[in-house]
């Protein structure tokens, strides 16, 4: 059954969705995300949200969700909202059971939108609150008490280690990184070819050339060490200046 005024509703939910100001462990991609620098904030919540930080998750399925910084994908965002919600992150149930009213990377599920609609409103989210008392209006006596076996039924599970769903990516080949480092490299004078996330001849010799200029081992390979020393250079406006062999 259609319901025009939750539909509205959870429009707005979805178009407020953001990281939650706070946790200490994340500030760095927060910090990225206030400026705009979304594929940072990518970068810097990826490695936390896979080793089980809740936060993390929910905030990497906010990027997901909008489309920032990543191209946008209501499935992968669905999969880490759920990752989150599943530890009991109030947010991220409420815009879980969302994707499950309007069935959007996730199945068309009443019953399941309902009961973690009803988890966060009981962590005192209003948001939630709100909402499922509308959706229960669309909902029969067997739905509403299908969601709540489901909620009687809850417990979060424990922090612990995910893997993203998707062909296993080695981290030198994530895109979003490969084209940190490309971005990072040209700001600094090294020839990286065409910022496209793609590990090109190019890339790998402007990598190693500027390895080499700042004393470390020529690798070649995209890490996150990597962004974070290259960061540090153009913080501190004293490039490593590239030989002219990797200039452009």
């Amino acid at each position: 059954m259609a319901v025009s005024s939750l539909a509205l509703l959870l429009i707005a939910v979805f178009l407020l969705a953001a990281p939650p100001p706070g946790h200490a462990d994340l500030s760095a991609g927060l910090s990225a995300y206030e400026r705009g620098d979304f594929e940072t904030a990518y970068l810097e919540w990826k490695a936390s949200a896979e080793q089980g930080e809740a936060a993390a998750q929910f905030n990497l399925a906010t990027l997901y969700h909008k489309g920032m910084g990543l191209p946008q994908s209501d499935a992968d965002a669905a999969w880490w909202y759920r990752r989150a919600a599943e530890q009991g992150h109030a947010e991220a149930q409420l815009q879980l059971a969302g994707l499950h009213v309007e069935g959007r990377g996730v199945p068309w599920d009443y019953v399941q939108a309902y009961a973690w609609f009803e988890l966060a409103a009981a962590q005192g989210n209003g948001e939630a609150r709100e909402i499922r008392d509308r959706l229960a209006r669309a909902m029969s006596e067997e739905q509403l008490a299908a969601a709540r076996r489901i909620v009687d039924a809850w417990q979060p599970v424990a922090t612990a280690p995910v893997t993203a769903p998707g062909p296993s990516q080695p981290a030198a080949l994530d895109p979003v990184l490969v084209s940190a480092i490309q971005r990072r490299l040209a700001s600094l004078g090294y020839d990286t070819g065409p910022i496209d996330g793609k590990l090109g001849e190019r890339t790998i010799a402007a990598i190693k050339a500027f390895e080499s200029a700042v004393g470390g081992e020529p690798r070649g390979r995209p890490r996150h060490e990597l962004l974070r020393l290259l960061d540090e250079r153009l913080q501190a406006q004293t490039p490593a200046r590239a030989p002219a062999s990797a200039r452009p």
